[in-house]
């Protein structure tokens, strides 16, 4: 699984260090979330990103067609 957060993020005109410092995340964590496959993330992170960029937590997930 990988998440739209960079995707998102750029959209929005947001560096990555702006979001990680109002969405209270590392730079690390951040990071891992926007490059690695299958990044391990608490929800309430995912939760503070989505609030910081203006979409619902499930936003930040490709949808995967079947």
């Amino acid at each position: 699984m990988r998440f739209r957060i960079r995707e998102l993020r750029e959209r929005a005109g947001i560096s990555a260090d702006e979001l990680s410092r109002c969405a209270n995340v590392s730079r690390a964590t951040l990071w891992a979330l926007e490059t690695k496959e299958d990044p391990v993330a608490m929800s309430k992170t995912l939760l503070r990103i989505a609030k910081v960029l203006g979409v619902k937590i499930g936003d930040l997930f490709y949808s995967e067609e079947i």
